[in-house]
């Protein structure tokens, strides 16, 4: 709902119409950063507990503080809905956010965003230009890269017989994997990966195919294959290690953490043959943004080779700053035998992304999730 009166040109106030909305009063003398993000999607201390917060646990979002003489406040989300909505919702809030490449487009068609001028980003010539191709559409820069990856299926390699290889193994496992696996709370995620399956190819918003796709989601809840519905990979993580689930849709980057905490030999990470989804998520300003000159500061100094560095040591994604990618090349980071960070060139050619905006796969989606009987504590 909120999506189609955005789109008709209602604009919302800040601090207006979100529950729990936070306070629109800051300090004169040091200006507040709000950014929105992913969650556990900055650089972190795994040492340090979550329910600390984000900026507790980031020395790179501690240390631009410092700098700027400001205050950082992210909110983290965990679907790509729940993000839409805040977006939407709390115009003028948020100076920075954290959004899906391929959801840009609508945004500015929608006239919500913000050009952000290439002269301030004095880092921007580091990065990589393929990354840069969603603007080219846009007469302007509106998205600046952080990371990407891929969507695959994150298994545990010592309790399954087999290695799952296709998609065939995830939409049509044995009976005994009832209740042991798990799914990405992301409609446009698991859909892509329903399309691929089904040999749709590409995922477009055509109303059969969606359709389609949506009954063999629904086949999956109803047959109660399965444990989860989520996009905390955190909770994901736990439930694997604890052998609650045996194998999950999941994205790269988590599964490379999960290998390099559980080791290689217990923790595997497939991209199916038939196809796959390739992702980047980057940096917007919202229109009516309140700190614009912090916040193109924020995002290059998050775009800058040594905090891209340490954005892929840590989260083990694909940094868009190219100095960053061939350090992390050369780092021997990840466990041997699993490139999660270097996607085997054969693959290229059947990986796609989600470009689509539908609100209608989205309440298909929700459908199907709020049938789902176990959902983590919070959600």
């Amino acid at each position: 709902m909120v999506w189609r009166l955005v789109l008709a040109g209602l604009v919302v106030v800040s601090c207006l119409g979100f529950p729990e909305a936070p306070a629109c009063a800051e300090k004169q003398d040091q200006p507040t950063l709000h950014v929105l993000n992913w969650k556990n999607y900055f650089p972190f201390d795994p040492d340090i507990p979550e329910e600390k917060g984000i900026y507790a646990r980031s020395k790179v979002l501690q240390e631009f503080a410092a700098r700027h003489g400001c205050r950082i406040e992210v909110d983290e989300v965990v679907n790509e809905i729940e993000l839409r909505d805040r977006l939407l919702t709390m115009q003028g809030y948020y100076d920075v956010v954290v959004y899906s490449a391929c959801d840009v487009q609508y945004l500015h068609k929608a006239g919500l965003l913000r050009s952000i001028p290439r002269e301030q980003l004095a880092h921007l010539p580091q990065v990589a230009k393929a990354y840069l191709k969603v603007n080219s559409a846009l007469n302007g820069l509106y998205f600046v890269p952080y990371l990407s990856g891929t969507t695959g299926i994150i298994y545990r390699r010592d309790l399954l017989d087999q290695p799952p290889v296709s998609w065939e193994d995830y939409f049509k496992p044995k009976a005994s994997l009832q209740g042991r696996i798990g799914a990405l709370d992301s409609a446009y995620s698991m859909f892509l990966c329903a399309f691929e399956h089904l040999g749709f190819g590409k995922l477009r918003e055509d109303p059969s195919l969606l359709q389609q796709a949506a009954d063999l989601l629904r086949g999956m809840e109803r047959r109660q294959m399965w444990e989860v519905i989520t996009s905390d990979h955190v909770y994901l993580e736990k439930l694997l290690g604890q052998g609650q689930i045996w194998m999950t849709i999941g994205y790269s980057g988590a599964a490379a953490r999960m290998q390099r905490k559980w080791g290689a030999e217990r923790i595997g990470y497939a991209l199916p043959t038939e196809g796959a989804e390739i992702w980047g998520d980057g940096f917007i300003i919202p229109r009516g943004v309140r700190h614009p000159q912090l916040a193109y500061a924020f995002i290059d100094y998050m775009i800058s080779p040594e905090v891209q560095y340490e954005a892929a040591r840590n989260l083990l994604y694909i940094p868009a700053n190219a100095r960053a990618a061939e350090k992390i090349s050369g780092g021997g980071l990840l466990p041997s035998g699993d490139p999660l960070l270097h996607i085997p060139l054969g693959m290229y050619p059947v990986l796609s992304r989600a470009d689509i905006t539908s609100s209608h796969m989205e309440g298909m989606w929700r459908d199907i999730v709020s049938k789902h009987h176990s959902h983590p504590p919070g959600q």
